[in-house]
């Protein structure tokens, strides 16, 4: 395990941050590395832990009291749009009444 989040942040933490100040990231960074982790091609599960290793770290300057709080908050995880597809069934009133006459 920490072999993936040093792994994590050497391919996708490390070079969109590594002559930052972790005081003066802003929501614009952030969501620009977002787009450029979507450029890269890795999996939804890739970017997720990169986000959660990260976030990890801001939240760990934020308990030794490097930073006030930190500004992934107010940026969202990867979302895998294409799951957010459902189906609802619906029951025709035939189908109704023979499920309600066989409870």
């Amino acid at each position: 395990m920490l072999a993936r989040n040093k792994q994590n942040f050497n391919w996708c933490i490390l070079p969109t941050f590594k002559d930052a100040r972790i005081d003066r990231l802003t929501v614009a960074s952030l969501q620009s590395w977002k787009l450029f982790m979507e450029g890269k091609g890795l999996t939804l599960n890739t970017k997720r832990q990169a986000f959660g290793d990260l976030r990890a770290m801001l939240n760990y300057a934020v308990k030794m009291e490097y930073l006030l709080k930190s500004t992934l908050s107010k940026i969202d995880n990867f979302k895998d749009v294409m799951s957010n597809t459902w189906e609802m069934s619906v029951y025709t009133p035939q189908e109704f009444a023979q499920f309600i006459s066989t409870a």
